[in-house]
C-alpha cells in the first residue's frame, strides 16, 4: 500500500478521502482479485479518461519497479527491496500533451511485420515529410522482462550515432501511455533472412564479391557498438535490415547489454540457439568475443544458406555440436579458401583466439579491394 500511495502522488494524482473505491479498484486489478461490487458512475468522458490514464500508468509502472528495485546484497547474498520514491522515478511515463501530439503526426500504410510482443507499420511522418517505419508495443500486454527489453532497446539505439545501425528518430505513447511506438529509420528491402529464403527458394547462392559486401557493412555497424561498449548478443541475419539500394544496417537492439568497463563477464543465457558462443553455456561467462562467434556463424550462412551448426533433434545435441565446433566446410569451387579460413578463425573454441572486431572489417575492406579490382580468386592466395 505505501508504494502505490507514493506513485499515486508522484504522479500528482492523489486519492480523495471521500473517493476510497477509486485506488481500492486499482489494487484489485493488479493483484487480479475480482471486485465485488460495480464502482459508481462517473460523471463525465473526461473523468474517465483520467481514471484509465492512472489505472494504465500505475499498472506499467508498478510490474517495472517490482524488478528493477530489487537490489542485490553481496555482502549477505540476500535481495533487498527500496522502498525510496526516487528508485521510480526513472521509469515514469511521460503523458503530457507534447507526447500524445507525436501520435498525429503519423500516417500508417501497411503492416511491415510481427514479432513476438510488437508489430512493425510503415508509416508517414506527416511534420518532416519522410517515411518512417513505427514499431508498436502494447505495454499492458507484457511482461516485465518484455518490459525491460522495449526500454532496454530505446536507451541504446539513443547511445549509437552510426550509419551502419538502424537509427531511431522518435518515440511517443498512444491511447493515454497503454502502447509504446517507437519511430525508426525505414530499411525498405526487408532483412537479410528475407534475402537468404528468396536465394534458397530459387536455388541459387550469393557471390562472393556480395558477401564481402554485406560482411563489410554488418562489421561496421558490430563495430560501432563495441565502440560504445555494447554487446548485441543476437546477431543473425534477421536483425539485418536492408535498403532499397542494398545497404544493410543492424537492428533489433533489445537483447543487447552495455558494459562497464570493469565487467570482465556476462553470465545471462540469451541469443538464438543456431549463432549462441560456446562459451555462453558454460559457467565462466562471456564477452565481446561471443558477438564474433555469430558473426562467424552469419558469414558462413551467407555463403551455404543454412546455419553452421544447425540441428533439429535436440537442444542438446545442439549445444554439443557447437561446444565440438563441428561443422560442414564450404563448396570449393564457388567460394575462395580464404572466405573458409576466415570463417575458421571466426568459429574457434577458444574465444581469445578469435579475430577483434577490427581485424575482422579490416579483412572485409581487403577483401572488398580485391573483387574490385577484378583479381582472380587464384591470385589470392599467392
Amino acid at each position: 500500500m505505501k508504494k502505490l500511495t507514493r506513485l499515486f502522488t508522484r504522479n500528482n494524482r492523489i486519492v480523495e478521502d471521500d473517493e476510497p473505491w477509486r485506488f481500492t479498484s486499482v489494487v484489485r486489478r493488479l493483484r487480479g482479485i475480482p471486485s465485488p461490487e460495480k464502482p459508481k458512475k462517473l460523471k463525465s468522458d473526461g473523468e474517465k479518461k483520467s481514471l484509465q490514464t492512472v489505472e494504465s500508468r500505475l499498472s506499467i509502472e508498478e510490474r517495472i519497479c517490482n524488478e528493477n528495485s530489487a537490489q542485490t546484497d553481496d555482502n549477505v547474498g540476500r535481495i533487498t527491496v527500496a522502498t525510496d520514491a526516487t528508485e521510480y522515478s526513472e521509469f515514469k511515463l511521460d503523458l503530457s500533451p507534447e507526447i500524445l501530439a507525436k501520435a498525429n503526426d503519423y500516417r500508417y500504410d501497411k503492416c511491415l511485420g510481427q514479432g513476438q510482443y510488437s508489430t512493425v507499420y510503415r508509416a508517414w511522418n506527416t511534420r518532416h515529410n519522410k517515411p518512417t517505419a513505427v514499431k508498436k508495443v502494447v505495454l499492458t500486454r507484457l511482461s516485465t522482462h518484455e518490459l525491460n527489453l522495449c526500454r532496454n532497446e530505446i536507451k541504446l539505439l539513443q547511445a549509437v550515432k552510426s550509419p551502419y545501425v538502424v537509427r531511431l528518430l522518435d518515440n511517443f505513447v498512444e491511447n493515454y501511455g497503454e502502447v509504446l511506438c517507437i519511430a525508426l529509420e525505414l530499411m525498405d528491402g526487408g532483412d537479410l533472412e528475407g534475402q537468404l529464403d528468396y536465394l534458397r527458394g530459387n536455388g541459387r547462392l550469393f557471390g562472393e564479391r556480395s558477401v564481402w559486401f554485406y560482411f563489410h557493412q554488418i562489421c561496421c555497424g558490430l563495430l560501432a557498438l563495441h565502440e560504445n561498449r555494447i554487446l548485441h548478443r543476437d546477431l543473425k541475419p534477421a536483425n539485418v535490415f536492408m535498403s532499397g539500394n542494398g545497404r544493410c544496417k543492424l537492428g533489433d537492439l533489445g537483447m543487447s547489454r552495455m558494459i562497464g568497463n570493469r565487467t570482465k563477464n556476462v553470465r545471462t543465457k540469451c541469443g538464438s540457439a543456431f549463432y549462441m558462443a560456446p562459451e555462453i553455456y558454460g559457467i565462466h561467462g562471456y564477452h565481446f568475443k561471443s558477438d564474433i562467434w555469430s558473426l562467424g556463424c552469419l558469414l558462413y550462412e551467407m555463403c551455404t544458406l543454412c546455419p553452421p551448426f544447425y540441428e533439429q533433434s535436440s537442444e542438446y545435441a545442439l549445444c554439443k555440436r557447437i561446444t565440438s565446433a563441428r561443422r560442414t566446410p564450404l563448396f570449393p569451387p564457388y567460394y575462395s579458401k580464404y572466405i573458409d579460413y576466415f570463417i575458421d578463425k571466426c568459429l574457434q573454441l577458444d574465444s581469445n583466439k578469435r579475430p577483434t572486431i577490427e581485424q575482422c572489417q579490416s579483412a572485409a575492406v581487403k577483401m572488398q579491394q580485391v573483387f574490385q579490382s577484378n583479381i582472380t580468386k587464384r591470385q589470392i592466395h599467392r
